[in-house]
């Protein structure tokens, strides 16, 4: 007699192996059945045994999209729930040795209002990682080699590029160190990139080569040319409506509020956009009102060096000792080390402030999907083919397709 592979079991016998999760199981179980009921000998026709995956994978590859993906009826957004609160505990833990206990509790676990934004725009931000998600859990269902991106594009000036540092100390490079190991446990690879331009205002130039300067794909387009456009609010509505007809129309971001700013972007919300601004006015309160003021405590004890020497006189880095380290960036001669540009550690408590939301808003989105395969969980298996990846994500793109006909 052959050898049996793990696969093969007697006729039987294989009836109570199946698992009628997938559609090509329970076809599987149906040819069993009518075999055993017939009383067809299954020495005539498989040498007694029978080998169900292979007729598994023959039945599942003529309708590929009826793949369910259930292991022992667990749903796949309950392992990446599990899979991000490892991750970003590791990153608590970081930010802790970062910014101390102390501060890591008021600027993070206290959770200071670092973005505003009204409802719409947040699930429109929340939908675009869920869809990431599902698409980085596609292509692992299929075996293939894990491509999807989340990638954050800024534009800018000469201080949001991060003149008079190092370039890896820029906010950007800074929120994509922080984000980036918590999106790749969930499979996304997190990408910062920073086309921020000394002296360059918002347009008519790049607003209307966005495509070819910022590049083809990008899920979040952050603007920063308050200095720069100051009160040109039209070149802030160009800015807009040309994101509107990128490919992927991106999330949009507005660094520096005023002159009514926030409410001449917001109204893309109109057109399916999403809106969001960085609360500066909130994050300097909790900060001026945290940190000691180093002109007056020259020991900060508790204070790290991310932080120390930061705050003076009542402002950052521009007044005494805090002025004197503000270039304090491991290469003293970098060039633009001026009274406008922010210093490393700005751009480091921005940045990480920026990285900690981004991953605090992708849990978020890890938590919705769970709710979606919820009602599922303990229901009838044949409702399994509700709780795909491939059937969440065709129903997002559905509301994509409401928000494009606003």
């Amino acid at each position: 007699m052959r050898k049996r592979s793990p696969d093969s079991l007697p006729l039987s016998q294989a009836k109570k192996h199946v698992n009628s999760g997938t559609l090509g199981n329970r076809v599987v179980s149906r040819i069993i059945t009518t075999l055993m009921l017939g009383g067809i000998s299954a020495i005539a026709f498989y040498s007694e045994v029978i080998d169900l995956s292979a007729l598994t994978r023959a039945i599942n590859s003529d309708s590929d999209s009826q793949k369910i993906n259930v292991s022992h009826n667990k749903p796949f957004s309950e392992t990446l729930l599990e899979k991000i609160s490892e991750s970003r505990k590791l990153l608590e833990e970081k930010m802790k040795e970062d910014f101390g206990d102390y501060y890591y509790h008021i600027i993070f676990e206290k959770n200071i209002s670092s973005f505003f934004m009204n409802d719409i725009s947040k699930e429109r931000l929340v939908r675009r990682m869920m869809k990431k998600i599902l698409m980085a859990q596609q292509q692992q269902e299929h075996g293939v080699n894990n491509t999807t991106t989340f990638t954050w594009t800024t534009g800018g000036h000469s201080a949001s590029a991060g003149h008079g540092n190092l370039f890896n100390q820029s906010y950007t490079k800074t929120m994509e160190n922080t984000a980036k190991d918590v999106f790749a446990s969930v499979g996304i690879n997190f990408i910062g990139k920073n086309y921020a331009m000394g002296g360059m205002g918002s347009g008519p130039e790049l607003s209307l080569c966005m495509e070819s300067i910022y590049g083809s794909d990008i899920d979040v387009l952050s603007w920063d040319f308050g200095m720069t456009d100051g009160r040109d609010l039209w070149k802030l509505t160009l800015w807009g409506h040309r994101a509107a007809v990128h490919p992927t129309r991106p999330i949009l971001v507005l660094r520096g509020d005023g002159h009514g700013r926030y409410e001449t972007l917001q109204r893309m919300e109109t057109i399916g956009m999403g809106v969001l601004s960085m609360n500066y006015p909130n994050i300097n309160d909790v900060l001026k009102e945290e940190l000691p003021d180093s002109n007056l405590d020259a020991v900060q004890v508790n204070v790290t060096a991310a932080l120390r020497n930061f705050a003076c006189g009542g402002s950052f880095e521009s007044d005494g000792i805090c002025k004197a380290e503000k270039f304090k960036t491991g290469c003293e001669t970098a060039k633009y080390q001026t009274s406008w540009h922010p210093g490393w550690k700005a751009h480091h408590l921005e940045g990480s402030i920026m990285g900690f939301f981004m991953v605090s808003t992708l849990q978020e989105a890890i938590e919705e999907l769970h709710l979606l395969q919820n009602p599922y969980n303990s229901t009838s298996s044949e409702l399994y083919d509700l709780d795909s990846a491939k059937s969440i994500l065709d129903f997002l793109k559905r509301k994509d397709d409401t928000d494009l006909a606003a």
